[in-house]
């Protein structure tokens, strides 16, 4: 071989010119037709150097691997869908037959509460929505309350009593229907463990922990009875056989009245229960000062010419309605 320029057939010139095409395949990412001759078939092609055909032939590959992972999907979606629908349908019944169970529970236990209830209160109890509108709640002895509010209108808020003998919050109480309404007044018990019951049940009413009298004031002997609450009363003379007794402090009717009822604040309801010393204190009570709209007093005289009917009437005020012992008046001047 001549010395001087060298060719692409000389086998050492040969590689170097390969590796050189190979460098600029890389650099130029797009195949390079040589243009000297040679061999260069066998030079491995990059990714992304193929031909223009080879690519739309992958491209179309590509979408048609695409639509049928798409159709796979849909296909996934509505098989799910139709397992639902049919793990429903096979749930249906057991929903009903669950539903049918809880209802029929719920009932059972309605009937065991109403049963329940009925027995505690010692009356019936409403079965359904219609008896609880057409039911008429009464927290009095003998219903006094609901014969007081026809007196004095259903819909008033602001009824102002005294409640003298009040006993208890809630129970046998001639006010508290008034109370839950708005009303406020003053209560007089003087049963000392009923100051914790009024400060958490009644709270805005003027609660006196004190005897009332007609006469003086001064300290008397406070009998409870164990076997009946409500009949707790005063005596002159310690009982040592009652079951509790105690020193309490007793105002005077009149005293009382001008101490804690706010001024010129109207009486609507007077109700008067003290176990014995009802006619005293109704006797003593300021009329001339304070005209209660309503009086209601326990008389176990159902005669209306028991002392008390004949004072209440001398006082202008007339009979309206009885509740067993208890006699309700209201004022003829009003």
């Amino acid at each position: 071989m001549e010395r001087g320029r060298p060719t692409v057939r000389d086998p050492i010139w040969g590689e170097i010119y390969k590796m050189s095409l190979t460098a600029l395949e890389w650099g130029l990412r797009a195949p390079i037709t040589p243009r000297f001759g040679g061999n260069l078939g066998a030079l491995p092609r990059l990714q992304g150097t193929e031909p223009k055909q080879q690519q739309k032939s992958d491209l179309k590959h590509k979408k048609s691997d695409r639509s049928r992972e798409g159709t796979q999907r849909e296909q996934g979606k509505n098989s799910l869908c139709s397992l639902r629908s049919l793990a429903a349908k096979d749930a249906w019944p057991r929903r009903n037959a669950e539903s049918a169970k809880f209802k029929h529970e719920s009932e059972c236990r309605f009937i065991l509460m109403k049963k329940w209830i009925s027995n505690y209160l010692h009356r019936p109890f409403p079965s359904d929505l219609e008896e609880f509108r057409n039911a008429m709640v009464s927290y009095s002895q003998f219903g006094e309350d609901l014969l007081i509010q026809e007196i004095l209108g259903y819909e008033r808020r602001d009824i102002f009593y005294i409640d003298i003998g009040a006993f208890h919050p809630l129970s046998k109480s001639n006010t508290y229907i008034f109370y839950k309404r708005g009303g406020r007044g003053i209560c007089v018990e003087p049963n000392p463990s009923a100051r914790a019951l009024w400060q958490k049940f009644r709270p805005k009413d003027i609660f006196v922990s004190k005897g009332a009298t007609g006469g003086e004031s001064c300290h008397l002997n406070y009998v409870t009875d164990s076997g009946y609450g409500a009949q707790n009363s005063f005596q002159t003379q310690s009982n040592s056989g009652s079951s509790l007794e105690y020193k309490i402090e007793c105002i005077n009717i009149r005293q009382l009245v001008a101490e804690f009822l706010p001024a010129g604040q109207s009486v609507d309801l007077l109700s008067v229960d003290c176990e014995g010393m009802d006619m005293d204190l109704i006797r003593n009570f300021p009329f001339d000062l304070v005209r209660p709209r309503v009086v209601v007093v326990e008389d176990f005289e159902y005669s209306e010419k028991s002392e008390i009917h004949l004072l209440l009437a001398n006082l202008e005020y007339e009979i309206n309605a009885y509740a067993k012992i208890t006699k309700i008046f209201v004022d003829a001047l009003q």
